[in-house]
């Protein structure tokens, strides 16, 4: 189940920033990814982590953190939040549940909505 929040969005450097909870296998299935370990680091601060989508352009950024979804979905800003809120399954469970929603997903990155629920 998708449920989704209304925005504005421009063209952005990099589609998709991965939070440290979320698999990094992740990035196979959604195009121009990353993980916040990859341009961070592991232990970046939630502040930092916002600060660089906004610098980066990133357009959405995957998080499990409620939050942090929330702060975006507040800032005013062109950020977008794919908020998982799947709980506790396995990896492999994790991708196929990306993958299957990948067109969905593709949507809402295109879309002038801001906040997107992953269930």
């Amino acid at each position: 189940m998708l449920r989704t929040f209304w925005a504005r969005r421009p063209a952005p450097c990099m589609k998709f920033l991965l939070d440290n909870h979320i698999p990094r296998r992740v990035t196979e299935v959604l195009a121009d990814s990353a993980t916040v370990r990859d341009v961070l680091s592991a232990d970046a601060s939630d502040t930092r982590i916002y600060e660089w989508c906004r610098e980066s352009k990133v357009a959405v950024f995957v998080t499990k953190d409620k939050q942090f979804a929330w702060r975006i979905a507040a800032d005013g800003t062109n950020l977008k939040c794919i908020l998982c809120m799947y709980g506790n399954i396995s990896l492999q469970e994790t991708v196929d549940l990306f993958a299957a929603n990948k067109s969905r997903i593709e949507y809402f990155a295109k879309s002038p909505l801001k906040v997107l629920e992953l269930l």
